[in-house]
Protein backbone atom coordinates (compact mmCIF):
# COMPACT_ATOMS: atom_id res chain seq x y z
CA UNK A 1 0.00 0.00 0.00
CA UNK A 2 1.27 3.16 -1.07
CA UNK A 3 0.20 6.77 -0.08
CA UNK A 4 0.75 9.40 -2.60
CA UNK A 5 0.48 13.42 -1.62
CA UNK A 6 -0.40 15.19 -4.45
CA UNK A 7 2.03 18.73 -4.63
CA UNK A 8 1.13 21.31 -7.50
CA UNK A 9 4.63 23.05 -8.66
CA UNK A 10 5.15 26.46 -9.27
CA UNK A 11 3.64 26.27 -12.83
CA UNK A 12 0.42 24.86 -11.35
CA UNK A 13 0.61 21.22 -12.56
CA UNK A 14 0.06 18.51 -9.87
CA UNK A 15 2.84 15.70 -9.96
CA UNK A 16 2.39 13.29 -7.17
CA UNK A 17 5.46 12.29 -4.64
CA UNK A 18 5.40 9.08 -3.38
CA UNK A 19 5.16 9.03 0.43
CA UNK A 20 6.58 5.72 2.03
CA UNK A 21 3.65 3.78 4.26
CA UNK A 22 6.23 2.77 7.32
CA UNK A 23 6.97 6.55 7.88
CA UNK A 24 3.12 7.00 8.53
CA UNK A 25 3.20 4.24 10.43
CA UNK A 26 5.85 5.40 12.75
CA UNK A 27 4.39 9.23 12.92
CA UNK A 28 0.87 7.26 13.82
CA UNK A 29 2.96 5.04 16.56
CA UNK A 30 4.81 7.98 18.28
CA UNK A 31 1.68 10.09 18.01
CA UNK A 32 -0.46 6.95 19.82
CA UNK A 33 2.97 7.11 22.20
CA UNK A 34 2.84 10.64 22.48
CA UNK A 35 -1.27 10.35 23.27
CA UNK A 36 -0.40 7.98 26.11
CA UNK A 37 1.99 9.46 27.64
CA UNK A 38 -0.24 12.75 28.46
CA UNK A 39 -3.68 10.41 29.15
CA UNK A 40 -1.39 8.04 31.68
CA UNK A 41 -1.87 9.94 34.58
CA UNK A 42 -5.56 9.74 34.20
CA UNK A 43 -5.95 5.63 32.88
CA UNK A 44 -6.82 4.54 36.46
CA UNK A 45 -9.55 6.54 37.09
CA UNK A 46 -11.28 6.46 33.56
CA UNK A 47 -11.23 2.32 34.32
CA UNK A 48 -12.72 2.83 37.48
CA UNK A 49 -15.43 5.09 35.77
CA UNK A 50 -15.83 2.74 33.05
CA UNK A 51 -16.34 -0.07 35.79
CA UNK A 52 -18.62 2.04 38.19
CA UNK A 53 -20.67 2.67 34.67
CA UNK A 54 -21.14 -1.21 33.69
CA UNK A 55 -22.14 -1.87 37.14
CA UNK A 56 -24.58 0.55 38.05
CA UNK A 57 -26.03 0.96 33.90
CA UNK A 58 -29.22 -1.70 35.65
CA UNK A 59 -29.92 1.38 38.29
CA UNK A 60 -29.38 3.73 35.34
CA UNK A 61 -32.10 2.26 33.04
CA UNK A 62 -34.48 1.95 35.87
CA UNK A 63 -33.84 5.42 37.00
CA UNK A 64 -34.09 6.20 32.92
CA UNK A 65 -37.29 4.35 32.43
CA UNK A 66 -39.01 6.62 35.27
CA UNK A 67 -37.47 9.87 34.45
CA UNK A 68 -37.21 10.13 30.75
CA UNK A 69 -34.35 12.27 30.49
CA UNK A 70 -31.08 11.01 30.12
CA UNK A 71 -28.71 13.46 31.66
CA UNK A 72 -30.99 14.01 34.41
CA UNK A 73 -31.05 10.00 35.19
CA UNK A 74 -27.49 10.31 34.84
CA UNK A 75 -26.86 12.82 37.53
CA UNK A 76 -29.22 10.89 39.84
CA UNK A 77 -27.31 7.75 39.13
CA UNK A 78 -23.97 9.84 40.21
CA UNK A 79 -25.16 11.15 43.02
CA UNK A 80 -26.54 7.62 44.27
CA UNK A 81 -23.35 6.36 43.67
CA UNK A 82 -21.57 9.60 45.60
CA UNK A 83 -23.77 8.70 48.20
CA UNK A 84 -23.39 4.81 48.54
CA UNK A 85 -19.52 3.73 47.70
CA UNK A 86 -17.42 7.03 48.11
CA UNK A 87 -19.52 8.10 51.63
CA UNK A 88 -18.41 4.46 53.32
CA UNK A 89 -15.14 4.51 51.90
CA UNK A 90 -14.55 7.90 53.08
CA UNK A 91 -15.42 6.96 56.46
CA UNK A 92 -13.33 3.62 56.51
CA UNK A 93 -10.10 5.51 55.94
CA UNK A 94 -11.02 8.05 57.98
CA UNK A 95 -11.93 5.73 61.09
CA UNK A 96 -8.28 3.75 59.65
CA UNK A 97 -6.46 6.74 60.20
CA UNK A 98 -8.05 7.37 63.80
CA UNK A 99 -7.31 3.52 64.80
CA UNK A 100 -3.51 3.61 63.75
CA UNK A 101 -2.86 7.06 65.76
CA UNK A 102 -4.49 5.62 68.65
CA UNK A 103 -2.57 2.52 68.01
CA UNK A 104 1.16 3.92 67.60
CA UNK A 105 0.23 6.54 70.57
CA UNK A 106 -0.99 4.12 72.79
CA UNK A 107 2.44 2.06 72.72
CA UNK A 108 5.62 2.79 75.26
CA UNK A 109 8.24 1.26 75.65
CA UNK A 110 7.97 0.01 79.07
CA UNK A 111 4.53 -1.91 77.77
CA UNK A 112 6.01 -3.58 75.22
CA UNK A 113 8.78 -4.93 77.67
CA UNK A 114 6.44 -5.86 80.28
CA UNK A 115 4.27 -7.81 77.40
CA UNK A 116 7.71 -9.68 76.08
CA UNK A 117 8.89 -10.70 79.15
CA UNK A 118 4.90 -12.19 80.63
CA UNK A 119 4.87 -14.43 77.45
CA UNK A 120 8.32 -15.35 77.52
CA UNK A 121 7.43 -17.28 80.80
CA UNK A 122 5.41 -19.51 78.87
CA UNK A 123 7.65 -22.65 77.76
CA UNK A 124 6.70 -22.85 74.05
CA UNK A 125 6.94 -19.18 74.04
CA UNK A 126 10.46 -19.33 75.83
CA UNK A 127 11.38 -22.21 73.32
CA UNK A 128 11.00 -20.59 70.84
CA UNK A 129 12.72 -17.40 71.16
CA UNK A 130 16.03 -19.81 72.41
CA UNK A 131 15.99 -20.92 68.83
CA UNK A 132 15.69 -17.14 67.84
CA UNK A 133 18.84 -16.33 69.66
CA UNK A 134 19.51 -12.76 70.76
CA UNK A 135 17.24 -10.94 68.16
CA UNK A 136 13.98 -11.29 69.85
CA UNK A 137 15.22 -9.36 73.29
CA UNK A 138 12.92 -6.86 74.78
CA UNK A 139 15.10 -3.68 73.68
CA UNK A 140 15.31 -5.21 69.97
CA UNK A 141 11.31 -5.78 69.93
CA UNK A 142 11.13 -2.58 71.22
CA UNK A 143 13.22 -0.91 68.34
CA UNK A 144 11.65 -3.38 65.45
CA UNK A 145 8.35 -1.79 66.73
CA UNK A 146 9.76 2.12 67.09
CA UNK A 147 10.89 1.93 63.86
CA UNK A 148 7.73 0.32 62.31
CA UNK A 149 5.62 2.80 63.72
CA UNK A 150 8.10 5.54 62.00
CA UNK A 151 7.84 4.09 58.47
CA UNK A 152 4.43 3.81 58.96
CA UNK A 153 3.90 7.34 60.02
CA UNK A 154 5.97 8.39 57.07
CA UNK A 155 4.11 6.50 55.04
CA UNK A 156 1.03 8.22 55.78
CA UNK A 157 2.97 11.37 55.30
CA UNK A 158 3.26 10.54 51.94
CA UNK A 159 -0.22 9.47 52.11
CA UNK A 160 -1.33 12.99 53.00
CA UNK A 161 0.58 14.55 50.16
CA UNK A 162 -1.41 12.88 47.73
CA UNK A 163 -4.76 14.08 48.84
CA UNK A 164 -5.10 16.42 45.57
CA UNK A 165 -4.01 13.90 43.04
CA UNK A 166 -6.73 11.39 44.51
CA UNK A 167 -9.31 14.38 44.55
CA UNK A 168 -8.63 14.95 40.89
CA UNK A 169 -8.85 11.16 40.85
CA UNK A 170 -12.17 10.66 41.92
CA UNK A 171 -13.64 13.85 40.09
CA UNK A 172 -12.13 12.13 36.54
CA UNK A 173 -13.94 9.44 37.38
CA UNK A 174 -17.13 10.54 38.54
CA UNK A 175 -16.90 12.82 34.86
CA UNK A 176 -16.29 9.78 33.01
CA UNK A 177 -19.13 7.96 35.02
CA UNK A 178 -21.70 10.51 34.08
CA UNK A 179 -20.36 10.91 30.70
CA UNK A 180 -20.17 7.04 29.74
CA UNK A 181 -24.04 6.83 31.37
CA UNK A 182 -25.35 9.56 29.36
Amino acid sequence: VRVVAYIYDSGGSMQSERFPFFILIILSLLSGYLVYLIISPFLNALMWGIVLAILFYPLHVCIQRKLKWRSVSSLLTLLIVMIFLIGPVSYLVISLGDELGSFLSGFSGQEIRSFFESISKYKPVAWILGLAGDGFSAENIEQYISSSGKAIVSFVGAGVKNVVSAFIDIVIMLFSFYFLLI
